[in-house]
C-alpha cells in the first residue's frame, strides 16, 4: 500500500487525496520516508543517465520532476522535525556545586543540614545558591517558574524578557524578577525579600498586595493581611557584634538553650542535624548549634576576629566552625571554616582573624574585602562530644 502511494506520487499522478495520506504517513512512518528517500535517489540518478543520452522519440520520461523536487522538500521537512525531535534537549538547570546533603531529582533540588549548600546555573545564565534546610522546584520552558518550599535562596538573575520574568513562589509570597541579586526566605508564616541589586516585586498571596523592593532595601510578607506590605532599608549591620544566651535566642538558631546554672553561663547545648548523606542515601548526622539571619548577623572584613566560647565532654572530639558570608550586594561569597580544638573538658575560647578559615565551598572561595555573615556554625561528628557554645563575637 506504500509503495503504490509513493510510486503514484512519484508518478505525477496522485490526487490531493493521496498526498494528504502520503504527508501523514511521512510525519509517523520511518520506513515510509526511507523508501521516498531511496525511491526519489533512484529517480533522480536514472534523470541524469538520461539527459547524458540522447534522448529517442518514442521514450517517455517516466518520472515526473515537480512531484521530486516536492518530495524532496518534504523529505527535507520531515528530516528537520525528527531531528528537532530526536535532537538531546538543553539541560535547564545544572548543578554546578554542592557540599553536605544535597539531592536533586530533575525538578527539585533538597537541601538538608544546616552547613549544606548547593549552586545552580539556569540555561538563562542565571545562578541560584541555596543553602542551608532548603528545597525548591523548578518549572516553566526556562526553569524560571520557581517554587521555594522552605528555606533561602539567593538569586543573580540574568536580563528577563519583559513578558516572561523570573518568578518565585513561597507559601505566603511571589517574587517577580527582571533582572537582579537579591535574597529571599521562607519561614513559617512568612517571606523575608533582601535586594542587593536591582528591583524585584513582592506580592503578599493572602490578599494580592504588593510592594516594589528596590536595591538596599527589605520587605516582609506574612498571612497577616492587616500589616503593612512595605520596603524598608536594610537595618544596619554592625562590625563589632556578641550574642550570649542569658535569656533564649531566636527560634530559627539551632540550639537546646541551657539557663545559667551553676555548671556554667547561658548556652546553647547541641541537637541533631544532617551532615550530609552517602551514595547509598544513608545519613551521616552533626551535633551542632548555629545562628541564622539571612539578612545578615554582621558585617566583617578579613582582619575582623571572631571568637567562640564552646566546649565538649569528649574533648578528642573536636569541632568544627564554618560561617557563611555574602557579598554587599547580596551575591553567595562561600562557606569557610576551621577545625577547632578543646583545650579539657573545660570552657575553651577560641580566637582568630576570619581569614585563617579556609574557603571550603565553593573549592577555593576568597574572604571578601567586605562581607555580611548570614550564619555561624559550631558541630562535632560524635554523640559523645555534647557540644556546648556560651558566646559568639564578632569584632
Amino acid at each position: 500500500m506504500n509503495d503504490a502511494l509513493i510510486l503514484r506520487y512519484l508518478e505525477g499522478t496522485a490526487t490531493a487525496e493521496d498526498v494528504a495520506s502520503l504527508n501523514e504517513l511521512l510525519k509517523k512512518d520511518a520506513d515510509a520516508r526511507g523508501l521516498l528517500r531511496t525511491a526519489a535517489f533512484q529517480a533522480l540518478t536514472v534523470a541524469d543517465l538520461r539527459r547524458a543520452q540522447v534522448p529517442r522519440r518514442d521514450e517517455t520520461a517516466r518520472w515526473n520532476k515537480w512531484p521530486l523536487a516536492a518530495a524532496a522538500a518534504v523529505l527535507l521537512v520531515v528530516a528537520a522535525g525528527v531531528i528537532w525531535l530526536t535532537r538531546p534537549k538543553p539541560e535547564l538547570l545544572t548543578v554546578v556545586h554542592s557540599t553536605g546533603a544535597v539531592t536533586w531529582n530533575g525538578s527539585t533540588l533538597t537541601v538538608e543540614g544546616a552547613n549544606s549548600a548547593a549552586e545552580l546555573r539556569l540555561i538563562d545564565g542565571s545562578t541560584l545558591t541555596l543553602a542551608g534546610d532548603s528545597e525548591a522546584a523548578f518549572g516553566g520552558k526556562r526553569g524560571t517558574e520557581i517554587s521555594l518550599r522552605r528555606g533561602s535562596i539567593t538569586v543573580e538573575a540574568a536580563p528577563q524578557p519583559r513578558t516572561q520574568p523570573m518568578v518565585l513562589r513561597t507559601p505566603t509570597a511571589e517574587a517577580e524578577v527582571v533582572g537582579t541579586c537579591f535574597t529571599i526566605s521562607a519561614q513559617t508564616g512568612q517571606t523575608m525579600v533582601t535586594v542587593g541589586s536591582g528591583k524585584v516585586r513582592l506580592r503578599r498571596l493572602v490578599d494580592g498586595a504588593s510592594a516594589d523592593v528596590a536595591e538596599g532595601r527589605m520587605a516582609v510578607a506574612s498571612l497577616d493581611a492587616t500589616a503593612p506590605l512595605e520596603s524598608r532599608a536594610f537595618p544596619p549591620l554592625v562590625s563589632n557584634w556578641s550574642q550570649t544566651f542569658d535569656a533564649a535566642p531566636p527560634a530559627i538558631w539551632q540550639g537546646q538553650w541551657v539557663a545559667p546554672d551553676a555548671a556554667g553561663p547561658g548556652r546553647l547545648k547541641n541537637v541533631l542535624d544532617v551532615s550530609y548523606r552517602r551514595k547509598d542515601g544513608t545519613v551521616v548526622p552533626a551535633y551542632v548549634v548555629s545562628a541564622r539571619d539571612p539578612s545578615g548577623i554582621t558585617t566583617i572584613r578579613p582582619d575582623s576576629i571572631i571568637r567562640v566560647k564552646w566546649r565538649l565532654r569528649t574533648p578528642s572530639v573536636g569541632g568544627l566552625l564554618l560561617i557563611s558570608v555574602l557579598h554587599p550586594d547580596g551575591r553567595f561569597a562561600g562557606n569557610f571554616q576551621i577545625n577547632l580544638k578543646a583545650e579539657g573538658e573545660g570552657w575553651t575560647v577560641f580566637s582568630a582573624p576570619v581569614s585563617s578559615l579556609a574557603g571550603a565551598y565553593p573549592e577555593g572561595a576568597r574572604l571578601p574585602t567586605l562581607g555580611r555573615v548570614t550564619l555561624v556554625f559550631v558541630a562535632c561528628y560524635s554523640p559523645k562530644g555534647e557540644l556546648e557554645v556560651a558566646e559568639v563575637r564578632f569584632e
